[in-house]
């Protein structure tokens, strides 16, 4: 029989967690150096390249967690920051209650909660999160992030920005306040052999096969790589995967959505643990045209905008 949950954290988080149950404070603290040892690094099979990675944060940005609880279940929950040596950096008091609970195919209800950490004081330095819920002395459970470095700029990065218009992935969108994203930072950027202009066209074509263009919506897909030269590890290109499944997303402010069939395709090679991923990506909008309607032509010369009138500066050809 499965072990009781009594944590849970959604997949679609803005980083990568190990869980660790029955553990007992070492003088009030996790003792994150010892039980570090489910972590990328950490599980690289033996016969593969040893490497490190760190998920990159600039100084000032935000990390938002959404975690639930099991009701009635007498846990509370906490967030701790510790220096990568162990040493405790920060015990986190934010943790909001956001008043939402989920109940699950098995009946059992979730207390859904939001920590905020704001980096904005933090030395340069690689940092563990912890997000527990805290029982007894021998009962505590306790989930350990992948090691994040925070430093004042990361060149090469982007930030991705993504939330739901609907409750989905295990997380009550709903409940967090508006105009609410998550956000992740990575590696990597826009091909330039990836650009691809587009059109959607609807063509008339007559018995004779004669031909007439009756509309056209001009587009652009754009390639962008996750990760650099070396890669990011699965955990992260599996996170891009789910937050590119969330109907809004912005690569550094701006909107994308996925071009149509498009999928992560990976780029790497056999016994090294990293790769680096691409896909396809469009703007929310084409902005194919500058006005908000389409003007409706009165007459040679002239169109109607909304309620005013303009004159029309390309020539008509005979």
């Amino acid at each position: 029989m499965a072990d009781t949950v009594y944590l849970y954290l959604p997949k679609l988080q803005p980083g990568s967690f190990q869980q660790f149950r029955n553990v007992v404070p070492v003088n009030g603290e996790w003792d994150v150096t010892a039980l570090r040892t489910k972590s990328f690094m950490d599980t690289i099979p033996g016969h593969e390249q040893q490497l490190e990675f760190c998920q990159k944060v600039n100084t000032g940005d935000e990390l938002d967690f959404v975690f639930a609880v099991r009701n009635g279940s007498g846990y509370t929950p906490g967030c701790k920051v510790y220096y990568w040596n162990g040493r405790l950096l920060v015990d986190e008091t934010s943790i909001l209650n956001l008043y939402a609970t989920y109940t699950d195919p098995d009946s059992v209800v979730w207390d859904y909660y939001r920590v905020n950490i704001d980096t904005s004081a933090y030395p340069d330095g690689v940092y563990n999160v912890t997000i527990y819920a805290e029982d007894t002395e021998s009962n505590n459970v306790v989930w350990i992030s992948e090691p994040i470095w925070v430093k004042s700029a990361h060149k090469d990065t982007a930030v991705i920005g993504y939330s739901n218009d609907k409750n989905d992935f295990d997380v009550i969108f709903s409940a967090l306040p508006e105009n609410f994203y998550f956000v992740l930072r990575v590696d990597g950027g826009w091909e330039s052999n990836g650009f691809a202009p587009k059109a959607k066209d609807t063509i008339f074509m007559d018995e004779f096969y004669n031909s007439r263009l009756l509309d056209s919506v001009p587009y652009e897909v754009k390639t962008f790589t996750f990760g650099r030269s070396e890669g990011v590890p699965n955990w992260q290109a599996g996170i891009i995967n789910r937050i590119l499944a969330c109907n809004i997303t912005y690569i550094d402010g701006v909107r994308y959505v996925k071009a149509d069939g498009a999928k992560l395709e990976r780029n790497g090679t056999d016994l090294y643990p990293m790769a680096g991923w691409r896909i396809e990506l469009m703007e929310y909008n084409t902005y194919s045209s500058q006005y908000k309607q389409i003007p409706k032509i009165i007459g040679h010369g002239v169109v109607a905008i909304g309620h005013e009138t303009a004159v029309v500066l390309t020539a008509e050809t005979e």
